[in-house]
């Protein structure tokens, strides 16, 4: 069963809190396994995306920096006031950094401060919910087709592709990850390109200055996903189990 992460985030907050009733403690137990999705800022400038899996009292995920897209392992625990305490941990499996982090009031996000080990200084976190559903870090878009790791990296990395291509305007680029026939809109009405000389010929009619901004806005690294596909910033763009893009909403 489907849960929204509001309702996750207020359970797991009310129960550490011993304000949840029992029904409630048992329908969040009843489905373990939520991948709660983030996206914020450390110390305000530093654009993250985080990836959370709440099995209460435990806490396990990753989080990335929008700017050098590298997964970093999270592990933790609720506390007893509702606070999530995260340990970071390295490329040679050390502890480096920590997150404390409270729910807001209305559930939506988390804000709190992250700290590197030895240093007193610490930098304010402010994430807010991006959506989530079930399953891990390691198959996030079992959804959408793709079950493994290894399915996980060939997405981002074609996502990143495609993204970089409309950053630079490379037309050849952006036209090679498609996946043709591909439906878009042109002159108010939608239009099937049949190959990439199509969508290169329509190019600048398509990716205007607006959708350009909306799509890079977006962040081509651990995406939502459901069954129709893989999706970038708010459905701007969709690609599919082979990272190829098969949707473009202009």
């Amino acid at each position: 069963m489907k849960k929204n992460l509001p309702g996750i985030i207020a359970l797991i907050y009310g129960a550490a809190l011993g304000l949840a009733s029992p029904s409630a403690l048992a329908a969040c137990e009843a489905d373990p396994g939520y991948l709660a999705e983030f996206e914020g800022t450390i110390g305000g400038k530093y654009r993250i995306g985080m990836s959370l899996n709440f099995n209460n009292p435990g806490v396990d995920g990753d989080y990335f920096y929008v700017s050098q897209r590298k997964d970093i392992i999270l592990r933790g625990t609720i506390q007893g006031d509702g606070r999530i305490k995260l340990a970071e941990w390295d490329e040679h499996d050390n502890e480096s950094a920590d997150f404390d982090l409270s729910p807001s009031k209305e559930c939506n996000t988390l804000v709190g401060v992250w700290r590197k080990r030895g240093s007193a200084t610490s930098l304010p976190v402010h994430l807010t919910s991006t959506g989530g559903g079930k399953g891990g870090t390691h198959d996030r878009y079992w959804r959408a087709g793709a079950e493994t790791g290894e399915d996980v990296k060939r997405i981002n990395r074609a996502a990143y592709t495609f993204w970089l291509g409309v950053k630079e305007g490379n037309k050849k680029v952006v036209a090679a990850q498609i996946r043709y026939p591909v439906k878009v809109d042109l002159g108010g009405r939608r239009t099937k390109l049949k190959n990439s000389a199509a969508l290169i010929a329509n190019y600048d009619a398509i990716f205007t200055d607006k959708y350009r901004a909306a799509i890079l806005n977006g962040v081509p690294h651990n995406m939502s996903s459901n069954t129709q596909g893989v999706m970038l910033g708010r459905g701007e763009v969709w690609f599919n189990d082979q990272g190829k893009v098969i949707s473009l909403n202009n």
